[in-house]
């Protein structure tokens, strides 16, 4: 089994989808999505997160569908994004993301392949990396 330390993000953004929208911050990094105290679903991007939410709309997406299908609920659907300490470090997006899959394993995520196992301490109400 391969063993990885995950370094922390360099910043962690707590907000709404509805805030996100309609802010539109120009945040790359990982995301999770959660709504009513229960993860739905996490990913990354390299482009902003609002470009990312769009384009699973477009596409039609379980997520994107289920994002459509309660858009007037989305003061309640949570967001926190985790930002890298650098732009470009795939590396560690797709770490971060497939830890976080692990942790919460989310509702619209497929899970990834059990042989890799992820050192990482998340606290769900504070998404605390430790």
């Amino acid at each position: 089994m391969e063993n990885r330390k995950l370094k922390p993000p360099k910043q962690i953004h707590r907000t709404t989808i509805y805030e996100l929208v309609n802010n539109d911050p120009l945040i790359s990094g990982v995301y999770i999505i959660a709504y009513l105290g229960k993860i739905m679903y996490v990913g990354r991007t390299e482009s902003t997160i609002t470009d990312r939410l769009a384009h699973h709309c477009y596409e039609k997406s379980k997520l994107g569908r289920w994002l459509t299908s309660i858009q007037d609920d989305w003061v309640n659907v949570r967001i926190d994004i985790l930002e890298p300490a650098s732009t470009n470090d795939k590396k560690w997006l797709a770490q971060a993301e497939e830890a976080c899959i692990k942790k919460f394993r989310p509702l619209f995520n497929d899970l990834l392949k059990p042989d890799i196992k992820v050192e990482i301490k998340l606290d769900e109400a504070n998404l605390c990396f430790c």
